[in-house]
């Protein structure tokens, strides 16, 4: 019994998982020999002579070349001879590349990502949004104006927590963007704000610290974080929106889901589908009177009997739904 069910799981799992990759590669793949450049605002903060945070917001240009050639999967972390990063943003920006590379589910090879900074930026909470923007140019989506985000990147896909939330939210309702993205883990609500509008505002200011003040930083000082994002939204004007996954700052940046939607399964022929409904019920039978001969003869207890009837019994429900694959598998498993 064990032996059979454990085969047929292992087939019916490697089966959901080539049809899952399938369709994820037919919707999501890049197109090759295609390069496309998002613009990503990334929130920061600098401490003033007066010891206040103050907030702004930076574009920072991910280009993806996709060549379509055997060539090894490349990072380009140089910026601009006006900017200059320090290390911890450049290990933030590597992580969000192959972050967004593995969220694509395509092949990385030929693939060349390239970060274009203007200003002075250190720190790791720009590494959410830019997991997007590489993510966003690797399939040629817009990222949508007056949009930004402050939050790290984890392996997992997780936004995680910064500093200078407020002076941040604030430096960008002041730069003019209507929806700011921040981690949930930051803020006092439980869950996620869901956005009630479509943002409108320009991304267009991009402040930056004074000569005498410390440099930006996307990740803050040592200011309480946490923040009350409706206080916030009302106070300023704008949406406040918590995020706790790169799914739902995808969302929010471009008003698309990270994934691709679940494909329908095609419809079968009439005679095929009479075929598998054929054989589904010929397992359900067969395995029903080799069920009751092992009852009779003692070789499976009471409560195994039992147990077998009831999966016997969803099978025929499953099948009566024109659920044929689930049928018989259920069928099967009862062997």
């Amino acid at each position: 019994m064990s032996r059979r069910t454990s085969i047929v799981t292992a087939v019916v799992a490697i089966v959901v998982v080539v049809a899952l990759l399938a369709v994820v590669l037919s919707r999501w793949n890049g197109a090759v020999g295609r390069s496309a450049t998002v613009g990503v605002p990334v929130m920061w903060v600098s401490l003033g002579d007066d010891g206040a945070m103050n907030g702004g917001v930076s574009t920072v240009g991910v280009t993806v070349n996709q060549t379509g050639s055997a060539d090894a999967y490349s990072v380009d972390l140089n910026v601009s001879t006006s900017g200059s990063t320090g290390k911890t943003w450049d290990a933030s920006a590597a992580s969000a590349a192959a972050v967004a590379m593995l969220y694509s589910a395509q092949d990385p090879r030929g693939v060349q990502v390239a970060f274009k900074v203007d200003d002075a930026i250190n720190g790791s909470s720009a590494g959410g949004a830019l997991t997007v923007g590489v993510l966003a140019a690797l399939r040629g989506t817009n990222l949508k104006s007056g949009v930004t985000m402050t939050g790290t990147i984890s392996p997992d896909g997780s936004i995680g927590s910064v500093d200078g939330v407020e002076a941040k939210v604030r430096g960008a309702a002041a730069a003019g963007y209507t929806r700011v993205m921040v981690p949930t883990a930051s803020t006092t609500s439980a869950q996620p704000t869901k956005p009630t509008a479509s943002a409108s505002g320009t991304a267009s200011a991009t402040p930056t610290a004074s000569a005498t003040g410390t440099a930006p930083s996307t990740s803050g000082s040592s200011e309480t974080s946490a923040v009350d994002v409706a206080v916030l939204s009302s106070e300023l004007g704008i949406e406040v929106w918590a995020v706790s996954t790169v799914g739902e700052a995808y969302q929010g940046f471009t008003g698309r889901d990270v994934a691709a939607p679940a494909a329908s399964a095609p419809a079968l022929a009439a005679g095929f589908g009479g075929l598998v409904d054929a054989q589904v019920t010929s397992a359900q039978t067969a395995l029903d009177a080799d069920l009751a001969v092992a009852i009779k003869a003692g070789t499976v207890t009471a409560a195994q009997g039992s147990a077998a009837r009831a999966q016997l019994a969803a099978s025929r429900e499953q099948a009566a739904k024109g659920e044929r694959a689930n049928a018989y598998a259920t069928a099967i498993a009862v062997a």
